[in-house]
């Protein structure tokens, strides 16, 4: 017959077993758990992909629908203030929630993005000046494929709230692509459409397989939207704001308050079944 302390020690082994399996199984669902994440992520990531390479390859069509109408300067303006809503209304609040990780070095990286883009900007003019159009060709191309792998690679960040939430904040980012490809074309038409329409098409699709291959930390996707936030800046005041013999104020407010009012349904999407 066992003893008691046999008896105790028997006892003790069921006991300690059947933690460490109960400890397993928490283990096992976290892992599950983190793999339907990264399959969520990875998902709307995608289908922003499939709407940013669409926009690029049927920009065409809505070009020569603005050209006709000779709605040029409206959409300039209108898409000119859906950006500035964007950056003042929800890059910036992100921002001031990358602080709890980066902390205020952050701005350091918004000033960084916009000194870097500014400084590639001034290298485009110097280009044009000394005669070298396809060099500026290419340098503007390397330009814009590099801002949209960055709003697919700093993606993760924005879906805390559901690709739902994220699509919504992305439809000024929509309306800031077309633009850029309508200033493409207007300066780089035949070049642009050869080749640079398909090589920014196939930009994002670089990016969701960088974040499938090497998702960012959290460190890194505020320092990313941080730069993103640089650029857009540096973009509007530099090229998205035409001469005011071209802007329509009436309609660059009209974006701003259209993007305002957008976001301000946010909590409301946020609050529907299923979203």
């Amino acid at each position: 017959m066992a003893s008691r302390a046999d008896r105790h020690k028997r006892l003790l082994a069921v006991v300690v077993g059947a933690g460490a399996v109960l400890a397993g199984g928490d283990t096992a669902l976290a892992a599950e758990a983190a793999v339907r994440d990264q399959i969520y992520e990875l998902e709307w990531i995608g289908v922003f992909v499939i709407l940013f390479a669409a926009i690029h390859l049927l920009a065409p069509l809505l070009r020569k629908f603005i050209e006709k109408k000779g709605e040029a300067r409206i959409f300039e303006s209108f898409g000119g203030g859906l950006a500035i809503g964007y950056v003042t209304l929800q890059l910036f609040p992100e921002l001031e929630l990358g602080t709890e990780v980066v902390g205020d070095s952050i701005h350091y990286f918004l000033l960084a993005g916009f000194v870097f883009f500014w400084g590639l900007e001034q290298r485009f003019v110097a280009a044009e000046a000394t005669g070298s159009p396809s060099r500026t060709f290419h340098l503007h191309l390397t330009h814009a494929c590099i801002y949209n792998w960055l709003l697919i690679y700093a993606m993760p960040a924005n879906l805390s709230q559901g690709g739902p939430i994220a699509l919504l904040g992305g439809i000024p980012i929509m309306v800031h692509l077309v633009y850029k490809d309508f200033l493409f074309c207007r300066h780089e038409l035949e070049k642009f459409e050869r080749s640079g329409r398909y090589i920014l098409a196939l930009a994002p699709i670089v990016g969701w397989v960088s974040v499938a291959v090497a998702e960012p930390s959290e460190w890194l996707s505020d320092v990313l939207i941080a730069i993103l936030a640089g650029y857009i800046l540096q973009s509007v005041f530099t090229t998205e704001l035409p001469d005011a013999s071209r802007t329509s104020f009436r309609w660059f407010l009209m974006g701003t308050v259209a993007y305002a009012l957008l976001l301000a349904l946010v909590p409301v999407f946020a609050l529907l079944p299923g979203i």
